[in-house]
């Protein structure tokens, strides 16, 4: 009887003995689990705020993929003017002429030309030492009319820079205006055109400043027409009258005359 009650006792000591490693393991484990949960929340928590890096991220994913070139901003090319030809030549009484040929577009019978600032530009640079600037205008001998448009600021600049007189010559007619007379027209001004138009026996010549024609040239206009030997000119007034043009001179099948404002002339 003994025998079996210690043998109890026995076993009893053992479990009571074996309860508080069973009890720290449960512990030890429940300690690991709680402290996972706690680390995952923490982790879950810091990306429940905005990513300080996503920022960073976005910029990075907008930028070009490494080996693609970034898109450039270019600038249409412009077209530099053709070249201005200016041949110069000095007349037998001395003095220095800057002679372009500028090119017509034709309409029937009528011939025009549209200077550029450009050109002028060129033209006053190369003429600088002249004493006259001729434009001979291209047109066919078959034209009635010659119209040449010219920017007026550009004019002005040829004028201040040149000092030189400026000639229009075509196949109608030679319109030459004195460098002071040049620079009162062209100031102030956004166009002028110089023209020449044949009816028959008369020549209308006129010089408008933007639409206008000019009635007040002090140096006056120094006129050059095709005429026969003996012609006489004429200057038709407005209303038809008829006043001769007391200077006219006819010389080599040419008329060379001077009149004081745009006016028609008839050749008889």
């Amino acid at each position: 009887m003994k025998k079996q009650m210690l043998a109890k006792l026995l076993v009893l000591g053992m479990a009571a003995a074996m309860l508080p490693i069973s009890a720290l393991a449960v512990d030890t484990d429940a300690g690991e689990s709680n402290d996972t949960y706690r680390n995952n929340a923490y982790r879950n928590q810091i990306y429940d705020f905005a990513d300080p890096y996503k920022a960073s991220n976005d910029a990075h994913a907008k930028r070009p993929a490494a080996g693609t070139k970034a898109p450039t901003t270019t600038t249409p090319e412009t077209t530099a003017p053709s070249e201005v030809k200016v041949e110069t030549t000095t007349t037998a009484d001395g003095k220095v002429v800057s002679t372009l040929a500028v090119s017509v577009q034709t309409s029937g019978s009528t011939a025009t030309a549209t200077v550029t600032a450009e050109t002028v530009a060129a033209l006053a640079t190369q003429a600088a030492d002249s004493d006259v600037v001729l434009l001979n205008v291209e047109a066919s001998s078959s034209a009635t009319e010659t119209v040449v448009d010219l920017p007026a600021a550009a004019l002005a600049e040829l004028a201040s820079s040149t000092g030189a007189a400026l000639t229009v010559s075509s196949p109608v007619a030679s319109i030459t205006i004195s460098n002071a007379d040049l620079a009162k027209i062209a100031a102030g001004a956004t166009n002028v055109q110089i023209s020449a138009k044949a009816t028959g026996d008369t020549i209308a010549v006129t010089v408008s400043v933007d639409g206008k024609a000019v009635t007040d040239i002090p140096g006056g206009l120094v006129v050059a027409v095709p005429a026969k030997d003996g012609a006489a000119a004429y200057q038709v007034a407005e209303d038809g009258t008829e006043t001769a043009v007391e200077d006219a001179v006819v010389a080599d099948g040419t008329m060379t005359l001077t009149l004081y404002s745009s006016a028609t002339i008839r050749i008889g």
